[in-house]
């Protein structure tokens, strides 16, 4: 009995020293489309029938797609103004547009002069220095074309800094 036991506790101490493998930290990539990727608190500048509004934060969220090459975004606003569209991206001076984006069978939207601003803004809550996103929006409805330029800041995770 004693044998067994002696034989148990080695073989047990072999197998430990084997599972112990010693592994390099793995290597954390970014996407293709870093760092205009993450969640925004925006603003809507908007002028319609020759009146101009300026709506309070809302989130926005922009997201690489799934092909990861680098070359277009994913943009959606589902508080704002409802809108989710793919833009083409230029990641070289982090720039983006779309043109004549068709919403449905009446209203297409254009963004142009989008662009990242890196750390070019304070958070209103903390004041943290983070990245800022401007834009600008054309809503081309049946019988009238909105502009609306979007511009803020993305968030820093602060619940202070959530609008």
């Amino acid at each position: 009995m004693k044998k067994i036991l002696n034989f148990s506790v080695i073989a047990a101490l072999f197998l430990g020293f084997l599972s112990c493998e010693t592994m390099e930290d793995p290597e954390i990539k970014n996407t293709s489309t870093w760092p205009l990727n993450g969640e925004y608190w925006v603003q809507y500048d908007s002028t319609s029938n020759g009146n101009t509004y300026i709506e309070g934060y809302h989130k926005l969220i922009v997201t690489n797609t799934s092909s990861d090459n680098g070359d277009s975004i994913l943009i959606n606003d589902g508080n704002g103004t409802g809108f989710a569209l793919k833009a083409a991206v230029n990641m070289d001076n982090l720039t983006f547009n779309v043109e004549n984006y068709q919403v449905n069978d009446t209203t297409t939207i254009s963004l142009n002069s989008g662009k990242l601003l890196d750390d070019a803004t304070k958070t209103p809550g903390e004041g943290v220095v983070t990245d800022s996103l401007y834009f600008e929006m054309e809503i081309d409805w049946p019988n009238t074309t909105d502009q609306v330029t979007i511009s803020g800041y993305k968030y820093t995770g602060w619940p202070e800094d959530e609008q």
